[in-house]
C-alpha cells in the first residue's frame, strides 16, 4: 500500500484484504479529473459499509474531497 499519511489506519482492521481494492480503486479515482458518483453493492454481510467507511478515510488522506450517504 502507498505511504500516505493516514492511508494505512483505515484498514487495520481489515480482515478481508479490502486494503489492496482500495489502492487499486483509490489510483483509478486519482487518474479522473471530474466529479464521480460511487456505489458499492454487494448482499448482507459483505463488508459493504466497513469498505466504505476505511476508502472513504484513504481517499480524504489521498487528498480526495467525500461525501459519504448511506441510505
Amino acid at each position: 500500500m502507498k505511504d500516505l499519511e493516514g492511508a494505512a489506519a483505515p484498514w487495520k482492521d481489515d480482515g478481508l484484504g479490502f486494503a489492496a481494492i482500495g489502492d487499486t480503486v483509490t489510483s483509478l479515482i486519482k487518474s479522473i479529473d471530474d466529479s464521480k458518483v460511487i456505489s458499492i453493492e454487494a448482499g448482507f454481510g459483505h463488508g459493504k459499509t466497513f469498505f466504505r467507511r476505511a476508502w472513504a478515510q484513504q481517499l480524504r488522506a489521498s487528498g480526495e474531497l467525500v461525501i459519504e450517504i448511506d441510505g
